[in-house]
């Protein structure tokens, strides 16, 4: 059967989602090349194949793999994105979660909606990592008093570059607090510590540069510059 007829459950193309999204421990929306030295001169190489990809190459086998260990998560992304009912129903979902909802409220999918499925996975962690931060900073507090310095033990939530912007927003968790500081170092160029990874709980001391609310989490936050991390 040619890959544009066949039709698989959704519950299985789910499942070769969340295979892709193990292999690559990340969602690649396209493949990722480097360029190496040959003798023949610098060439082009493939060190990643996007998530579609590797999800199309699976669903083009005559005897699809069905990894068991995958479907825990399959059940779970299956059960979040039926969700979207609501939100369709409500006319509140945006362009991409109608997209989603279409094709998860079938019972079948072919070789051509599997892009849509390749994120879910990423989509739906990165959902329940920020739930339960939200939580976990519901009652936050600001921290030291504007202009102060202060040193406390944290806790890096989360470290993302704005391409739009070219800097980093670095956020921090401690005894609960949100701390927020924009930076143009990258991960990697923090001179005591090397890299900063998330998730790793570090000594950080910065000056207060402002108390507010954070409009993405909806609850106090302490911005912070002259910031040093140290372990």
């Amino acid at each position: 059967m040619t890959p544009t007829i066949k039709q698989i459950s959704i519950k299985d193309a789910l499942n070769l989602a969340v295979q892709a999204y193990v292999k690559n421990g990340k969602y690649h929306r396209e493949d990722q090349y480097e360029y190496v030295e040959t003798e023949d001169g610098p060439r082009e190489r493939k060190t990643v194949q996007g998530n579609k990809h590797l999800m199309r190459e699976m669903f083009k086998e005559d005897d699809i793999y069905i990894d068991p260990k995958c479907n825990d998560m399959v059940e779970d992304v299956y059960a979040h994105y039926q969700g979207l009912v609501f939100k369709v129903m409500s006319n509140t979902a945006n362009d991409f979660e109608q997209s989603v909802y279409k094709v998860i409220a079938n019972e079948t999918v072919g070789y051509r909606d599997l892009g849509i499925l390749a994120p879910l996975p990423s989509l739906y962690e990165h959902e329940v990592a920020r739930n339960l931060f939200t939580q976990e900073i519901a009652d936050s507090q600001h921290v030291g008093k504007e202009k102060e310095k202060v040193t406390v033990r944290a806790t890096l939530h989360e470290a993302r570059y704005i391409r739009s912007r070219d800097f980093y927003v670095y956020t921090f968790i401690s005894e609960g607090n949100l701390i927020t500081h924009f930076s143009q170092k990258a991960i990697n160029e923090w001179a005591t510590v090397g890299v900063v990874r998330e998730g790793e709980e570090y000594t950080i001391t910065f000056k207060v540069k402002r108390h507010g609310e954070s409009s993405f989490y909806g609850c106090k936050d302490t911005v912070v510059n002259y910031l040093k991390i140290s372990d």
